[in-house]
């Protein structure tokens, strides 16, 4: 199309050198079939262009949509699986944590016993096992999670539930109070099924 129309414009600018520049003989060019098709062409050109522009960009559009909406649903296929698996294997490994850090600098250590039984001794070595199995087989940080969700998510109900369960998470990892911890867990456990529901809500309404 491009090439015709250079062409066509070479030759009508070639009639226009040759030509008389009175009035009949413009309106006679313009008027000639020639010049009416070579316009219409432009035109044509031009709209077919504009058309083709649009589509394409409502095309890449619609495509990014669709990939931002996918991103978000295999965030939520993993998510709860993540963060309960984190919470599978880490609580054990808190516990024994507090419990060590509370006995290692008394003198009668050696005489408690863990609620399994263990020694000091004993439960220090389970300890180590049970950390060194939490740290191959982690699922990741539980906070690196909570914040991509964050930054997929971005309602404010949403966002709000990620930072209490972000919170949650801070103080379940720094505590040294066994009540204290069960009550973190029991929290996000509860706010993991409500945060969930919300994205999934968000996602059916996109």
């Amino acid at each position: 199309m491009n090439q015709e129309i250079e062409t066509n414009l070479k030759v009508l600018l070639k009639k226009l050198t040759n030509h008389s520049t009175g009035e009949k003989s413009w309106r006679g060019i313009l008027n000639s079939p020639f010049c009416v098709t070579l316009v219409g062409g432009v035109l044509l050109a031009l709209i077919s262009g504009m058309v083709t522009q649009y589509n394409a960009e409502h095309t890449r559009k619609r495509e990014i949509a669709l990939e931002e909406l996918h991103q978000k649903q295999r965030f939520i296929d993993s998510f709860c699986t993540n963060i309960e698996k984190y919470l599978a294997l880490s609580y054990g490994v808190r516990k024994r944590e507090i419990w060590i850090n509370a006995w290692q600098s008394q003198p009668e250590r050696d005489k408690q016993r863990y609620g399994d039984g263990r020694t000091f001794d004993e439960t220090s070595k389970k300890w180590e096992e049970d950390a060194r199995y939490w740290v191959e087989h982690s699922p990741g940080s539980a906070l690196a999670v909570i914040y991509t969700g964050k930054l997929l998510f971005t309602n404010p109900a949403i966002a709000k539930k990620f930072d209490k369960l972000a919170n949650n998470f801070d103080l379940y990892g720094r505590t040294t109070d066994f009540k204290i911890l069960d009550e973190n867990y029991d929290q996000i456990a509860g706010d993991l099924e409500s945060v969930t529901s919300l994205m999934e809500a968000e996602l059916h309404k996109d």
